[in-house]
């Protein structure tokens, strides 16, 4: 993917941490929801603090439900 296209589909800190919190609200979490949160990572800017954050709240999301990365 080129650097711009790239950048067009970057999610800002504050629209990942939006989508996080409605991935996490109130519902069971399941291996998709994984896979979700998961594409949210992806999409967000390399060495942020937020996906520092969220990295480590799916990590700890996975290792409750027994699930590997």
């Amino acid at each position: 993917m080129n650097d711009k296209k790239r950048e067009s589909t970057m999610l800002s800190d504050d629209e990942a941490v939006r989508l996080w919190r409605k991935l996490f609200r109130g519902q069971a979490v399941t291996l998709l929801t994984l896979t979700e949160a998961e594409a949210v990572l992806k999409s967000m800017r390399a060495g942020s603090d937020a996906l520092k954050t969220l990295s480590r709240d799916l990590e700890r999301r996975r290792s409750i439900l027994g699930a590997s990365p």
